[in-house]
Order: structure tokens, then C-alpha cells, then sequence
């Protein structure tokens, strides 16, 4: 087996098969006569909000191992029933090596910055009670969801 089949074997294995029993088995649980739905949708957040993250490191993974093979085999193109894949030269990018002889070199390069106001230390000082010209203390907006894992318990 291709070693690009091997890592698509493993994400399967170790990521996508879990992913589906376990959103599955909440899924049925909420059918379930007095099933205690909130609880339910509160851990699927959970799921797919962390599942979303594994998911892109997981493309990333298959991304460059099938780049790896792509350039092994000399293949610079191909497509697939939805898409098409080719490998392309990354961009050049400038190293800044030495700032200072640079700046000296080439000063034209660098743009001024603007002020940027400090809002951390503008809300705690608001926070505590000083009334500052031209600022005020929101009430938070509207409320919003907050999920945290349990310590020991959240995968």
C-alpha cells in the first residue's frame, strides 16, 4: 500500500470512524424518550467545534504527504470527478536579516505605524471606575454561549 493510502487508512481509523459513531450515538441519544436535548446539543457543539480543527490538520497531513508523492512520481497535475490538483512553486518572500541595515539601505520600505490604543488597559481602567473623555464601558452585548470541557473528562 501507497504510503498516501496509508495515511488515508489512518485518518479514517483514527478520526473520521470515531467522529461518525460518536456524533451517531448522540444523535439516537436525542431521540430518546426525555432525553435531556441542551445536554445533548452542548457536547455535539463540543464535537464539531474540535472536530473542525482535527479535520484541517488532518487535510494538512494528507496535503503534503500527497505532494510528497506527486513529486516522487513526477506528476504535476491531475484531476478528480470534482476537482483538479497541481503542485506550484510557492511564492518568493522577503528575510529581513538586519532591520537596521535595511532601514539605512532602504528607508523608503518602511511605512509609518499609527497609535494603536491599548484597549486592555482601556477597559480595566474603565472597570475601575475612571471616567475617561471620549470612552465608555459597554454592557457586553448580547449573550452568548460559553463551552468549556470538563477537567479530565473533555477529549
Amino acid at each position: 500500500m501507497s504510503s498516501l493510502a496509508t495515511v488515508m487508512d489512518r485518518i479514517y481509523v483514527e478520526q473520521v470512524a470515531p467522529v461518525i459513531k460518536t456524533f451517531n450515538a448522540s444523535r439516537v441519544a436525542s431521540k430518546a424518550t426525555g432525553a435531556n436535548v441542551d445536554q445533548i446539543a452542548l457536547e455535539q457543539i463540543a464535537m464539531l467545534e474540535l472536530w473542525g480543527k482535527e479535520a484541517a490538520a488532518q487535510a494538512a497531513t494528507l496535503r503534503k504527504v500527497l505532494a510528497g508523492d506527486m513529486e516522487g512520481t513526477g506528476v504535476l497535475a491531475f484531476e478528480s470527478e470534482h476537482y483538479t490538483g497541481s503542485l506550484a512553486t510557492s511564492p518568493q518572500t522577503a528575510t529581513v536579516t538586519n532591520e537596521q541595515a535595511l532601514r539605512a539601505a532602504r528607508p523608503d520600505l518602511f511605512e509609518p505605524q499609527p497609535d494603536k490604543l491599548n484597549r486592555a488597559e482601556l477597559t480595566k481602567a474603565l472597570k475601575q471606575g475612571e471616567r475617561i473623555d471620549g470612552a465608555t464601558l459597554s454592557n457586553g452585548g448580547a449573550m452568548r454561549l460559553v463551552i468549556r470541557g470538563k477537567k479530565g473528562i473533555a477529549a
